[in-house]
């Protein structure tokens, strides 16, 4: 008889028992299963409608800046990251189970009233030691930012923030810093294609922030696809900041046209100071950044991630052609054939560390994933 694990704690004993609603999770108990929920939403089947702020919580359950675009319209995440983070500090303050511990559709039903910077105030105001928090003070600070329509808001980011952090990245590279916007966007516009591309993901980096599986280039091109993780998305953002510091722009840009990063990466002496932040000699990240196609398995991969972020039940996201054909979801006869794909594709790239891409774009284009799914080759061990 198999054992399963707890979903959230890992624990076999006492031995969990199955989601009701979708009978794909375990649980060791209530309270597990009741902290988990803000997860395991997005692969159940709730009652009611996924809502932003749904997803607000789950930022908040992993302490990051959201990446669904509607969350971040509708809470006000279009800011220089370091405000973001600083937003982000007031809703876990409000939303996490440790602290004020407000429900999601809580949140939701002020906001879609137009009073979500008053009822946050009242619920910081129930306690003098909430009233004292750094976020409370950063919330008293910026209460325009909870009252802001979230069209003017992006409008205003795309505006500032955004000529913010182009121009960073242009005074980075070498780019003269009293030039104004105009000129300075009619230049960048200009830059050849491949030279624009990595002045955006300076940008990027520079921001603090790295590219999400919503970038239909920077994520796939600059391996961030291969990530077992987002700690190892986060390792690598790391690693390219640190090559930043050590080029020029076209030297950066001409080893992502050339397809020779790796080699600029130990040309730099990045293996000698930094062995333990990226392997260099990693195969799906050397596929990537050293061949010179990029395999359909990186944006089968970025399909199934962007997915995850916006939600399975948003059906305007679908994989490209290519990616339907290669990996079977033009052989679905509806919907929940597609669903099952897509869990299955889904549960291959959560084994991280154990699962081979490669080898799973090798079998689609050979015909024969139902012998790597089901006779016994699923991973790289």
């Amino acid at each position: 008889m198999p054992i399963f694990q707890c979903t959230r704690c890992k624990r076999t004993n006492p031995p969990p028992k199955r989601c009701a609603a979708c009978k794909k999770a375990w649980y060791c108990g209530a309270e597990c299963q009741k902290r988990d929920w803000v997860c395991h939403i997005f692969d159940c089947n709730p009652t009611r409608e996924i809502n932003t702020a749904d997803y607000l919580a789950l930022a908040v359950e992993r302490d990051l800046i959201p990446e669904h675009r509607q969350t971040c319209e509708d809470y006000g995440f279009f800011r220089p990251i370091q405000q973001n983070r600083d937003l982000l500090g007031v809703y876990v303050s409000l939303l996490h189970p440790n602290y004020m511990a407000v429900k999601p559709q809580v949140v939701h039903k002020w906001r879609k009233q137009g009073a979500l910077a008053e009822n946050i105030k009242k619920e910081f105001e129930k306690s003098p030691d909430r009233m004292k928090s750094p976020d409370y003070l950063w919330f008293l600070r910026h209460e325009d930012v909870f009252r802001s329509d979230p069209q003017v808001e992006e409008r205003s980011f795309i505006r500032s923030g955004a000529n913010d952090l182009v121009r960073r990245a242009w005074v980075f590279t070498g780019g003269s810093p009293t030039l104004s916007t105009e000129e300075m966007q009619r230049q960048v516009s200009a830059l050849p294609p491949h030279k624009f591309q990595c002045h955006k993901f300076f940008a990027e980096l520079l921001s603090g922030s790295h590219p999400s599986p919503e970038d239909d280039v920077l994520w796939v091109e600059f391996g961030f696809c291969t990530a077992r993780d987002r700690e190892d998305e986060r390792n690598i953002a790391r690693a390219y900041k640190w090559l930043m510091y050590q080029t020029t722009l076209d030297e950066f840009s001409d080893a992502y046209r050339s397809k020779t990063m790796i080699e600029l990466f130990k040309k730099k002496g990045f293996n000698d100071l930094n062995p333990c932040i990226v392997d260099l000699a990693d195969p799906c990240l050397v596929d990537i950044l050293s061949n010179p196609g990029i395999r359909t398995v990186w944006y089968l991969r970025q399909y199934i991630e962007t997915k995850i972020i916006h939600g399975r039940q948003n059906q305007k996201i679908k994989p490209s052609p290519i990616v339907a054909a290669d990996f079977g979801f033009t052989n679905c006869l509806d919907a929940r054939d597609h669903d099952l794909l897509f869990d299955l594709y889904k549960e291959f790239f959560a084994l991280g560390s154990r699962a081979n891409p490669i080898e799973l774009c090798e079998a689609a284009q050979e015909e024969r994933l139902f012998c790597v799914f089901y006779g016994g080759s699923l991973n790289a061990d």
